[in-house]
């Protein structure tokens, strides 16, 4: 969970949808790569959606955090297992 992408990744497995700060980097012809990005480590929230939404979302954020901190693996092993964005 040490990089945006990859929690976003295990937020949308939990059902829960939050903005990578790597998308408010301005990268306007995408010369750079992501992973070298400065907002890789940032996470955005919004606070628009109705109170019960934003206190699931939390809930359920805590409960993958707790998970991850009792199932830590090393990103080799996370990048073998498939991910959802691999098509």
């Amino acid at each position: 969970l040490n990089d945006c992408l990859v929690f976003l990744e295990e937020c949308v497995k939990n059902k829960v949808v939050i903005v990578p700060g790597v998308f408010f980097d301005i990268n306007p012809r995408g010369l750079k790569n992501v992973y070298k990005s400065s907002c890789i480590s940032n996470i955005r929230f919004s606070y628009g959606p109705p109170m019960q939404n934003l206190i699931f979302g939390v809930e359920q954020i805590g409960k993958m955090v707790a998970y991850w901190k009792l199932n830590q693996e090393s990103m080799e092993e996370y990048k073998s297992r498939q991910s959802i964005f691999d098509v």
